[in-house]
């Protein structure tokens, strides 16, 4: 069998860096490439140019829920990343009986954050999307939508009744058709 040529340049050092020179001769801008990437500028968090209204704090008009259900709207202030509501005594006047009606005033007394994390949107961890366990009061507001969710702890909230009864009361009237 016949032995397999070799190819010389690549058993001489002198002849690979010869290739590599011939190599990258040939290669427009080769040089240019080989060199160290420029620095790539600093990730900025701010606005961007002609949407700087965004970032600064807007009067809104919000759908306020309590427990998955609408309760009325209410006026808020929004910048990012706290809320305050503008009319405290209208948003307590839509929430359930309360137990500790002056720790919810205090807390609706200033800003709160707005935990735009906890949002639910496709995407999110269903486990951790709309859940928050506030020691008094806890806001989620969810911007795209001008949905503002309220939490409250058990401890501020009245003690609610059993509700509705579980069986209907007995018919006044005597034997009907629908009576078998």
């Amino acid at each position: 069998m016949a032995p397999i040529p070799t190819k010389p340049h690549l058993r001489n050092p002198a002849g690979a860096q010869l290739a590599a020179a011939l190599l990258l001769a040939l290669i427009p801008n080769a040089s240019l490439r080989a060199q160290a990437p420029a620095p790539r500028p600093a990730m900025q968090a701010a606005a961007p140019a002609g949407f700087e209204a965004l970032a600064q704090a807007q009067t809104l008009t919000v759908d306020v829920y309590f427990g998955g259900a609408k309760q009325g709207v209410a006026q808020v202030r929004v910048e990012p990343g706290s809320i305050a509501v503008l009319d405290p005594e209208a948003l307590i006047a839509l929430l359930p009986p309360l137990n500790d009606i002056e720790a919810v005033r205090q807390e609706l007394a200033s800003p709160l954050p707005s935990h735009p994390e906890l949002v639910c949107s496709p995407g999110a961890e269903r486990a951790l999307c709309g859940r928050l366990t506030p020691t008094t009061l806890g806001v989620i507001f969810d911007e795209e939508r001008f949905r503002l969710e309220i939490f409250l702890s058990s401890s501020v909230l009245a003690p609610q009744g059993v509700g509705a009864a579980e069986y209907l009361d007995f018919p006044d009237r005597g034997v009907s058709v629908l009576n078998r």
